[in-house]
């Protein structure tokens, strides 16, 4: 698949996903919200990087609160001004520690807090990941900034990687390239996927 398929591909899919209905959207966000909640990767984590969803993706506002409800340390991303890449940063106060962002006006967490640090902080047990379109093989398209891809690789160790996404996001095939971060499992409001040997 080309890069200018990848670029049609993602226009497509952002579309579809924008069409949905509001109605709509709250019933399939709530199954895709109770499925992660229910999980054995959720229920197994202390330490979480997530992320705070558009308006037009599956929303993760109440995955956020239980996480914190739940005792959880939870970091989300802060972009970098002038670099496609971001650094974690842990918030407990969805309403305090958040602010308007760079990356297409989404809230992150305020420059005063202190970025994410893995000697201090440990190592996620789990990162719940954005993206567009997925395939079954666990292939990610992305918004093509490759912010995922460059944060991922600086990991000595990478944890379970969960998708959340419509089935409608779900495409036949999304060619991958070296750099590319395969997803374990991806949560959409029919069901959970479990990608095998993703790690490899």
């Amino acid at each position: 698949m080309s890069l200018e398929n990848k670029a049609t591909l993602r226009k497509r899919i952002l579309q579809e996903r924008s069409s949905i209905s509001d109605d709509l959207r709250h019933q399939w966000d709530r199954r895709i919200e109770e499925t992660l909640l229910n999980s054995e990767e959720w229920r197994r984590a202390r330490r979480v990087l997530a992320y705070c969803s558009m308006p037009d993706e599956v929303g993760t506002d109440g995955i956020l609160k239980s996480a914190l409800d739940q005792g959880k340390r939870l970091a989300l991303p802060r972009c970098l001004k002038g670099a496609p890449c971001f650094d974690p940063v842990e918030v407990r106060d969805l309403e305090a520690d958040l602010v308007c962002g760079k990356f297409r006006g989404l809230r992150e967490p305020g420059t005063a807090l202190p970025v994410w640090d893995r000697e201090r902080d440990g190592a996620f047990d789990l990162i719940v990941v954005p993206g567009v379109a997925f395939d079954r093989p666990g292939n990610r398209l992305g918004f093509g900034a490759g912010m995922y891809d460059r944060f991922l690789e600086k990991l000595p160790t990478c944890p379970p990687l969960v998708a959340l996404a419509y089935n409608l996001q779900i495409v036949e095939r999304i060619e991958s390239e070296a750099h590319d971060w395969r997803m374990d499992t991806i949560i959409t409001e029919t069901g959970t996927i479990r990608i095998p040997d993703s790690g490899e």
